[in-house]
């Protein structure tokens, strides 16, 4: 949601300005306007980042059950400890899931057929019932 140029005008009459939440500095109209509590783009991604790996430090980044420091080092160790072929079959599975078959069956090339005959054939049919607009005909 932005915010009206009015609502900004209001807080720059010194009694309120909004810093960055990375390194302190005021924050542009423009980025106030859109909600940003960070001066420059690039303080965002810092943002995110640090959101991103507090959050890693309680909850699992996969599957977002608790987690802990402690029982992600085991993880990490457990899956140093399998062969190479098994680490590339684990990480295959997770992977390369089969998607899931959306919408109508796919048609087999004599079903496709089929149906483009019997579209074929119904066009002919109303060519032949339709009434002619061509000049020539008249």
């Amino acid at each position: 949601m932005i915010i009206d140029r009015s609502e900004i005008d209001k807080y720059k009459d010194g009694l309120e300005t909004f810093h960055c939440v990375v390194c302190g500095e005021a924050i542009s109209d423009e980025r106030i306007a859109r909600k940003a509590v960070t001066c420059r783009e690039e303080h965002a991604i810092v943002l995110k980042s640090a959101r991103r790996k507090k959050r890693t430090v309680t909850r699992c980044r996969m599957c977002n059950r608790p987690s802990t420091p402690e029982e992600l080092e085991l993880f990490k160790a457990w899956r140093r400890s399998l062969p190479a072929e098994q680490r590339t079959i684990l990480k295959a599975k997770s992977v390369n899931r089969p998607k899931r078959e959306r919408g109508r069956p796919r048609l087999t090339e004599e079903e496709k057929l089929q149906r483009a005959e019997k579209l074929r054939l119904a066009k002919a049919g109303k060519k032949e019932d339709a009434p002619s607009m061509s000049p020539a005909a008249d």
